[in-house]
């Protein structure tokens, strides 16, 4: 079989484009559970003199233990006036184990400032969010955060929002300019996801067929792909070969046959890399099906514990990841932002890790990790928002 044109984006799958009904299965996914699946090669970073330099700093960076956390933004005025007000925390599926962490991190936060929060299940579908903007208006809230929930998808309940004089912060999507009305927060997400490029890049010795398994439910996953992670192969592997093929959180379970049949037409594909960490289960089981899948490497971006117990046991070369504990914390600073009058922020970066075979054994691998945050190298990030909000 002829070898494909380096970097031609061949764009495959189910379904090219997410219909407008469908919401993003997000970044912070949990996976499903594991299929038995033949290993899919031991992680770790072999270098050469031909690798791109800045690709092998990038690595040792991502996989070593983050620097601690450092005041997102300037310190805030009057958040002792904000006792009392109330705010719903939407997020696109309270059913989602991460999503639930961060809203435990969001009701932990605001109880230090003494707000009222509550939750509302997006359900993955714009009536769940239609619903829970008539929660807001009947409970009348002061803020509504949607995390994860494409803006473009709820614009009747956003306007409804708006003429009632409920502020809305709309997290994990592109940064953009805020006001104490309408505020963005990217956390981070296109970073992790980017860094893919960087290991696959050193670990193949610069010269890798990738298989780039993507989202397509919402802009914002597309462009993680588009403009982030395939540029960014383009710029440190120019021997690479990219491929990429489509799915959306309805398809999942149609996933595996897709990769087994992309192995099947292209049996020198060596890696694949996953836009998000809940598609590897599946990816594995089209591995098992194809006659090349236990010489590939699998790669995925913003685990979970599934994500690391496969590092672990060699199923799943490589993991990046970032604390969903932070991200709570992340989005009541900007809340308080919003009700203070201070300018709100663009982005805020928290800690975040990723691993392979060179440094999961320094980690225990269990949800004690997570809960203690030693993945990150501890907690440096409660005390410092406390400052910023004039609490120490």
């Amino acid at each position: 079989m002829s070898t494909p044109p380096r970097h031609t984006v061949v764009v495959r799958g189910l379904t090219a484009l997410a219909c407008a009904g469908t919401l993003l299965l997000t970044a912070a996914c949990s996976s499903a559970e594991d299929a038995d699946a033949a290993s899919a090669g031991d992680g770790g970073s072999g270098t050469s003199a031909e690798v791109n330099s800045d690709a092998q700093a990038a690595v040792e960076e991502d996989l070593a233990v983050p620097e601690p956390f450092e005041a997102p933004g300037p310190a805030l005025e009057g958040v002792d006036q904000v006792a009392g007000k109330k705010v719903l925390y939407i997020p696109i599926s309270l059913q989602i184990p991460a999503f639930q962490s961060v809203y435990a991190a969001v009701q932990e936060a605001t109880g230090e400032v003494g707000m009222e929060v509550s939750s509302c299940d997006g359900k993955f579908n714009p009536a769940g969010v239609a619903a829970c903007i008539n929660q807001a208006l009947a409970q009348d809230v002061d803020v509504v955060v949607l995390d994860q929930v494409p803006l473009g998808l709820a614009a009747q309940g956003v306007a409804q929002l708006q003429a009632a004089g409920i502020s809305i912060l709309v997290s994990g999507q592109e940064p953009a300019p805020g006001t104490a009305e309408l505020a963005y927060l990217d956390t981070g997400g296109a970073e992790i996801i980017t860094s893919m490029a960087d290991w696959v890049t050193v670990d193949s010795g610069g010269d890798a067929n990738v298989l780039v398994v993507a989202q397509a439910d919402s802009p914002r996953q597309q462009a993680y792909i588009d403009e982030g992670l395939i540029p960014r192969f383009e710029e440190v592997c120019p021997d690479c070969t990219t491929t990429v093929t489509t799915t959306t959180a309805s398809q999942l379970t149609q996933l595996g046959s897709q990769v087994s049949t992309e192995l099947l037409q292209n049996p020198d594909i060596d890696y694949v890399v996953s836009e998000f960490d809940a598609n590897v289960s599946y990816i594995l089981q089209g591995l098992q099906n194809a006659p090349t899948g236990k010489d590939v490497k699998v790669v995925s971006a913003i685990g979970d514990i599934a994500s690391l117990e496969r590092v672990a046991s060699g199923q799943q070369a490589y993991d990046a990841l970032g604390s969903n504990r932070w991200a709570g914390w992340a989005i009541t600073d900007q809340v308080l932002r919003m009700l203070t009058g201070a300018q709100p922020l663009e982005t805020s970066i928290g800690p975040s890790r990723a691993f392979d075979s060179s440094n999961i054994d320094s980690v225990e691998v269990d949800q004690s990790s997570f809960d203690d945050e030693s993945l990150w190298g501890g907690d440096t990030y409660t005390d410092v928002y406390r400052q910023v909000w004039g609490l120490s």
